[in-house]
């Protein structure tokens, strides 16, 4: 899926900018030193990702700055999103776990339990915090900033706030590299690597990175298992029939056009007219069609029958509709 290769791209480019940090200059040399605005390393973006990147960075011996267009560190972790889809624990290391640590340690503190006695407060699903484990993975917005702030302070980072990129003309290069970014303030930083950790990726685009927006049919990239697909061939790792509400298949009854039921009214942004659809509807027995939305909503019947649509033009992407009976 496309999708998937917007999450893993930005990891494959910091795993090759960590690897070359050891050309850059040490913190705060003499080519850095005399110039407030030019560092070793700049994280453009004080997300989650941007600051395990400075952090990262400033543990090889590097000095980083983090320009953040806003004035609060951190991103959706430090914004509300405090509960998030985690699956195997076992999987979450390096400084992300030890983020996750440091949110227990700040509530093994009995003065940050303000709103609730400790002995109250479940957890619960896939985030439950087991007896035993070295990590909470649940947390109020304010925990998350502060234990942020503590990670960054025992760091050569300098954290600016509230600087925009200039998307126009903001980037100048040098070759490939890039080599200084304005901001919309008239402000000019320079380093030797720059990272972009922004949800947007402004920086990159600006730099001339190629992107795609929206989904690939199969045979672009050779793939199987991306984009849209019919709930008769594709089931969860449970083996259930794929629902779309819950996994995340195009659902039929969404209207495409900018005034509802008014074609005249054109087309929405991104929907692309040359696209012709096929429908078949199968109807098929309860024993055919696996899954009864179990864990979901136990009072909803099973599915007896999928409306699929095909798109002739794009190779393999289907879309489908369950029906209840």
């Amino acid at each position: 899926m496309n999708i998937m290769k917007k999450i893993v791209f930005p990891y494959v480019v910091l795993a090759a900018i960590l690897m070359n940090l050891h050309s850059c200059n040490t913190k705060r040399t003499e080519d850095s030193g005399n110039d407030v605005n030019k560092a070793d390393i700049i994280v453009y973006g004080g997300t989650s990702a941007g600051v395990a990147a400075a952090i990262q960075a400033s543990r090889m011996d590097k000095y980083v700055m983090i320009i953040e267009p806003t004035g609060r560190l951190g991103g959706l972790t430090t914004g509300g999103l405090g509960q998030t889809d985690i699956g195997n624990k076992q999987a979450i290391g390096g400084i992300a776990r030890e983020f996750y640590q440091n949110i227990r340690k700040y509530y093994e503190n009995p003065e940050n339990w303000n709103w609730e006695e400790r002995s109250g407060y479940r957890d619960g699903g896939q985030t439950r915090t087991e007896e035993g484990e070295d990590a909470i993975w649940t947390f109020e917005p304010s925990a998350a900033l502060k234990v942020y702030r503590d990670m960054i302070e025992k760091e050569q980072i300098e954290i600016v706030y509230d600087q925009r990129l200039n998307r126009e003309s903001g980037v100048k290069m040098n070759g490939n590299p890039i080599a200084s970014i304005t901001m919309e303030n008239g402000e000019e930083y320079s380093a030797k690597i720059f990272i972009d950790a922004t949800y947007e990726g402004d920086l990159m685009a600006a730099a001339g990175v190629s992107y795609t927006v929206g989904r690939e049919s199969n045979s672009e990239y050779g793939e199987t298992l991306n984009g849209l697909q019919a709930n008769l061939t594709s089931l969860t790792l449970l083996g259930e029939t794929s629902v779309n509400g819950r996994n995340h298949n195009f659902a039929d009854g969404v209207d495409p056009y900018v005034v509802k039921g008014d074609p005249e009214s054109g087309l929405l942004p991104f929907i692309d007219p040359e696209i012709t659809m096929s429908w078949i509807t199968i109807r098929l027995p309860r024993s055919q069609l696996r899954g009864t939305r179990k864990n979901h909503r136990a009072s909803n019947p099973p599915i007896r029958s999928v409306t699929v649509r095909s798109f002739p033009e794009k190779k393999n992407a289907t879309t489908c509709w369950s029906r209840f009976a």
